[in-house]
């Protein structure tokens, strides 16, 4: 089988395999959600606040990716058309900070992203959602890194005019280079059962549907993987 028909066959196998890793997580998250239920109920029963509080923590995190799951796909799987608007990069910024500072601090790892006045034309929900599937990426890469090094997540948005660029960075951790690859590919391949990069992957697509890009650079000593995202300030139209 050659030239459209492969290359449809392609797309169909990869699509497969994504909407297959994101059955998997969601499975996943829906369990953490029960889990949350228990708590909350347990607490109730035994007149425990702290076991409903901890619940109600459980569930709204694990509702707040489920979210961002389902909302990041859509870009993937669907020929979603952009909603195209003038974003303020402190209103982006200050959105995904809202979104994961409470992750930040539930993994233990240090995050502090740093914005400049500016703006660029994108979806109001798609370039969010893409920031934080990096972010998201990082802070759990950090996580993991941080009994044997200091690990932290830092970064800067900044616009240009010409360009906006998000340039965000997991310090204390250095990327596989396979699976660096298998997030910028053209088409999703889950890597065994270890989907880490799917965020990544959905991540590159968005960027590259608003005409930008997002490219990782990995470090090893000190260890340091940097994501830089280049939208542009304007969308090229014609």
């Amino acid at each position: 089988m050659e030239g459209p028909e492969k290359d449809l066959e392609a797309v169909l196998h990869s699509q497969g395999e994504l909407i297959g890793s994101i059955a998997h997580d969601l499975k996943g998250l829906i369990n953490g959600i029960e889990g949350g239920m228990y708590f909350v109920a347990s607490g109730m029963k035994k007149d425990k606040p702290e076991r409903i509080g901890q619940g109600h923590e459980m569930m709204r995190r694990n509702l707040e990716r489920i979210r961002r799951v389902v909302s990041s796909h859509l870009y993937y799987v669907k020929d979603r058309e952009i909603n195209w608007k003038e974003l303020k990069l402190q209103d982006v910024v200050s959105s995904v900070m809202d979104s994961l500072q409470g992750r930040a601090d539930h993994l233990g790892v240090p995050m502090e992203i740093r914005s400049q006045e500016g703006t660029l034309e994108g979806d109001e929900i798609a370039v969010p959602s893409m920031v934080v599937n990096v972010l998201d990426y990082a802070l759990e890469a950090c996580e993991r890194s941080k009994k044997e090094t200091k690990a932290s997540v830092v970064g800067s948005a900044e616009s240009s005019g010409e360009w906006a660029v998000f340039d965000l960075r997991a310090e204390g951790f250095c990327i596989e280079e396979e699976s660096r690859l298998l997030a910028l590919a053209d088409t999703y391949k889950p890597r065994g059962v270890d989907r880490s990069h799917l965020g990544l992957f959905l991540a590159n697509k968005i960027a590259k549907r608003h005409q930008g890009s997002l490219e990782i650079v990995a470090a090893v000593e000190p260890p340091c993987t940097r994501f830089l995202i280049k939208l542009p300030g304007k969308r090229a139209t014609g």
